[in-house]
């Protein structure tokens, strides 16, 4: 006699047809359920994922805001919250800046600056530079070039005492990212 089915995975939707419950079970040889855990999702009034509880109790905390194009990220688990991450967007969709908060020791009001990323992009949305600043030490950038096929040509990191550059070249027969040499050298900080 076949073994019965079992369910691994059970899927619960909302009226759109986006997921709200899932509940994955794991199964034993004898035919008793192992463990099964259950995460849940809740969405804003713009339809994006808003918050997602994992079986372990763990929840991932999404603010989006499409009137000012940010979007803040946290998690939080037995009542106390993780470090915050805010994200501001181009119109593109894109980052060009996201900041870091700490945790706060566990309460959201202490949250602290840690550090901030800017990205500088050009008119094809592409990354042509992108700086580090903490909010104590040194900070550290980055800056690409790209060709007319939007292949990484050059990209200089400037750190604490040098900068080092690399350079691709690419195979002449392709527009494609066939790399025929990668060279690194260091150089001053410009």
């Amino acid at each position: 006699m076949a073994a019965p089915f079992r369910c691994m995975s059970s899927i619960e939707h909302d009226a759109l047809g986006r997921e709200v419950s899932r509940s994955d079970t794991d199964w034993a040889t004898d035919g008793q359920p192992l463990l099964s855990l259950t995460s849940t999702t809740t969405y804003d009034h713009w339809g994006n994922v808003a918050q997602v509880t994992a079986g372990n109790g763990v929840t991932t905390h999404t603010l989006h805001d499409p009137i000012a194009q940010t979007e803040q990220r946290w998690q939080s688990a037995q009542g106390k919250a993780g470090s915050l991450e805010v994200v501001h967007k181009n119109l593109s969709g894109s980052p060009v800046k996201t900041e870091l908060f700490d945790d706060g020791d566990g309460d959201p009001g202490k949250r602290r600056l840690v550090r901030t990323i800017y990205q500088l992009r050009d008119g094809l949305d592409r990354v042509i530079e992108q700086s580090v600043v903490p909010a104590v030490g040194m900070g550290s950038s980055t800056h690409t070039t790209y060709d007319a096929f939007s292949r990484v040509v050059e990209r200089l990191e400037v750190g604490d005492s040098q900068a080092r550059k690399t350079l691709w070249t690419y195979a002449p027969h392709s527009n494609s990212e066939h790399p025929a040499s990668v060279a690194l050298q260091t150089v001053e900080n410009p």
